[in-house]
This record gives C-alpha cells, structure tokens and sequence, in this order.
C-alpha cells in the first residue's frame, strides 16, 4: 500500500527524540508543539530539508511537510488548502498528490469541501471561530478521520513553512479550535 510506504518513508532525524509512534494525523496538540520547538529537533530538521526547502532570516519555526507533517496543525493544513484550492482556484496540485499518494478522493471530494466551509471561505479566512466551525463540518461530511488523513497525506507533503511563529502565537491559533488535534 502506497500510503504506509509515505508514511514510513518520512525520515525524523535523530536529535528529535521520543517521536510518537501514530500516524500524523492522530497527535495531539502538545505532542506537535513539543516536538516543533524543540531546538535541536529544530536544527536538525531545518538542516536535513535544507536542499529542499529554502529558508532565510530569524527562524524559530520551521516544519517540511515531506519529512516532518505531524508538526503541522490541522487547522495550518486547512487554511492552506482552502487558500490554494478554492481562493486561488488551483485544486490540482492536490488532486495529483492525492494520486501519487494512492490516495481516493470521491468525485465529491471538492463539492462537499466547499459546500461545509463556504461561510469561511467567504470570509476569506479570517475568522479564527469560523474556519474550526468549518473544520469540524467538514470532518464530519466524510466522517472518520477521513479529512485529517488528507490533510496528513497530501496537503502536507507539498508545505515547507520557516519563519518566527512563536510556540505561543500557534497556541492561540489552536486555542478556539474544540476538537485540536
């Protein structure tokens, strides 16, 4: 199965100690942000997409979805993929990962998506209380952990994000959201 093979394929450097052993979509809010800002995780992780992803300035977050997607808060795999399918109207990228990830999406997948996050995407994104009202509806319209698979498998592969987000400012980010995984 494709899927396990990305999965196992992802390659945790060893400075970032006592990784849990679950699927990325499956951590729970601390165990993201214990193991993001962990500094020497941190440093090792930065090093070890260096050839991959580029990052510059002050950096006190950083996280390659290719290596590293448990890291990623839910709600960041959201947000990005709203904005790049739906605001910039390029669902195709993910379309493709999905694909190469053996991953099905039903004919529905993008109806449904925008269906149960309109109000947000109306928004344009802004709404802390709305896009997880939004994520919950969507979560829910596939049932299971379905969506949070998605996110984990194909959103995330394609993300390398750097800058100074703050442990703090990702808390906040996190702190409206009642289901925070």
């Amino acid at each position: 199965m494709r899927v396990l093979l990305l999965l196992l394929a992802a390659v945790v450097p060893p400075q970032c100690e006592q990784w849990p052993a679950k699927p990325a979509w499956q951590w729970t809010l601390e165990e993201r942000l214990t193991h993001r800002f962990d500094r020497d995780c941190l440093a090792a992780r930065r090093a070890q997409a260096a050839d991959s992803c580029r990052a510059r300035g002050r950096i006190t977050d950083f996280v390659y979805g290719a290596d590293t997607p448990e890291l990623f808060l839910p709600a960041q795999l959201f947000d990005q993929f709203l904005r790049s399918a739906f605001l910039s109207k390029h669902p195709e990228p993910f379309i493709h990962r999905a694909i190469d990830a053996d991953f099905a999406l039903p004919s529905t997948f993008f109806a449904t998506v925008e269906a149960n996050a309109g109000d947000y995407l109306r928004g344009k994104l802004t709404n802390c209380a709305a896009r997880d009202a939004a994520l919950q509806r969507v979560r829910a319209a596939f049932g299971g952990d379905f969506f949070d698979r998605f996110l984990y498998i194909v959103v995330a592969r394609g993300l390398c994000v750097s800058g100074d987000e703050s442990r703090e400012s990702l808390l906040r980010q996190a702190s409206c959201t009642s289901a925070a995984r």
